[in-house]
């Protein structure tokens, strides 16, 4: 008999937690504002396998929650989390108490980038570390304009360190379909990889 829905998402969910040694209720579930959990069991492995020391979000929800108690477990390194919504960033401030995580969280709400996106302010960037080790993309929200998540690119990329690893979300999309066109054209070192998780996320690692 085939496995319902819910049943898939107890049993992902239950794997989130034992990997991050949580228990079963800590973390809210995937899905709606969140990456779904197989996303975030993904996000959660490369964060305990890479120990990178200097680790970035762009977006402050479950997903910086996850990567922040993965590094907590491996006692190594720093995440950084930017984060446009200032509720959001209490909800997360909320889930990092409870889960005995930390992340340096800064508020960056979003500004004219170009004709046809919002970004983050580019004198907020001054705060993050030179040098990025892990790169998730869940932000800005797809509102944003017509490819939100580009700038990362232009703006972050060169940062990457040698190694390192980008994690793009919703790589099914659309406008992120976009963006990743873009940097397959920019960022010719970076491969692109597709994952079989539900919202299509994509990996970028150097050739």
């Amino acid at each position: 008999m085939p496995r319902s829905p819910a049943s898939i998402y107890a049993s992902r969910n239950r794997k989130l937690t034992d990997v991050l040694q949580l228990a079963a209720d800590s973390l809210p579930g995937g899905g709606n504002f969140y990456p779904e959990e197989d996303v975030l069991l993904l996000l959660a492995q490369e964060m305990l396998d890479r120990r990178p020391s200097t680790a970035l979000a762009l977006g402050g929800g479950l997903a910086a929650a996850v990567m922040a108690r993965a590094q907590a477990l491996t006692g190594n390194g720093q995440l950084w989390v930017l984060e446009d919504d200032v509720r959001r960033i209490a909800l997360l401030n909320d889930m990092l108490s409870g889960i005995g995580a930390t992340a340096r969280v800064i508020e960056a709400g979003l500004e004219e980038y170009d004709n046809h996106n919002l970004w983050y302010p580019r004198h907020r960037l001054g705060l993050l570390p030179p040098q990025i080790d892990l790169l998730f993309i869940d932000g800005p929200g797809h509102f944003a304009g017509r490819m939100p998540r580009w700038p990362a690119g232009p703006e972050l990329f060169p940062r990457l360190a040698p190694g390192s690893l980008v994690i793009l979300d919703d790589g099914k999309r659309v406008k992120e379909k976009k963006a990743l066109q873009r940097w397959a054209e920019d960022f010719p070192g970076l491969e692109q990889t597709k994952t079989k998780t539900s919202g299509g996320a994509v990996l970028l690692t150097h050739r």
